[in-house]
């Protein structure tokens, strides 16, 4: 706890959008997992608040594929996702988590650090991930197609630190570094689609 700062991690998050260099060497000599636990609770509080809000005022407009097969009523499904959204988010860490250790020992890449790249994951996951719930919240009172490509061109954001962080901290080539991310999140967002859509 000594280690952290609010008003570094702050500092952090703005870097994520402003100074992507600085911020991968910066986070890879951090040692406090709080760095990214406040993103990660901030992310999802504001995201808890829009499920509420989802609830009381609109229908969903992506219904999840697991509310389909169980014929679940969509406004039934969004009052369930309001305890779901939190447990599905977590989940995704510890199933990111597996899959980058199982598939790093397989590709022989000893030097990746699973503990680190999750932290790093949760991080810029969850800070890009802001911006989505930024746009989501304007959703409610305004409508534009714009709307639809802030999630695909914040998924390639993180995409690419994360390609990058592994290959800065693992001293891996980008190939592999391209490798390990593709098979790690082909693997951990479709069981965040099947439940949260």
């Amino acid at each position: 706890m000594e280690n952290y700062s609010f008003r570094k991690n702050l500092s952090y998050m703005k870097m994520a959008f402003s100074k992507p260099k600085l911020l991968l060497d910066l986070f890879l000599k951090e040692t406090s997992s709080l760095y990214s636990i406040v993103p990660l609770v901030m992310f999802t509080v504001f995201y808890e608040i829009l499920y509420v809000l989802d609830y009381l005022f609109k229908a969903p407009d992506v219904i999840p594929p697991i509310a389909q097969v169980l014929q679940i009523p969509d406004v039934q499904y969004n009052l369930y996702q309001i305890f779901l959204f939190p447990v599905v988010h977590i989940a995704d860490f510890f199933i990111f988590g597996g899959v980058i250790y199982a598939v790093s020992r397989f590709l022989r890449l000893y030097k990746v650090d699973t503990v680190k790249t999750i932290l790093f994951f949760m991080f810029i996951f969850n800070t890009i991930g802001l911006l989505s719930v930024v746009v989501d919240s304007l959703s409610f009172i305004w409508k534009s197609e714009f709307f639809i490509y802030v999630h695909p061109i914040t998924g390639i954001i993180f995409f690419i630190y994360l390609m990058e962080f592994i290959h800065k901290h693992a001293e891996v080539n980008r190939w592999k570094s391209l490798v390990l991310c593709v098979t790690s999140l082909t693997i951990t967002l479709p069981f965040r689609i099947i439940f949260l859509g």
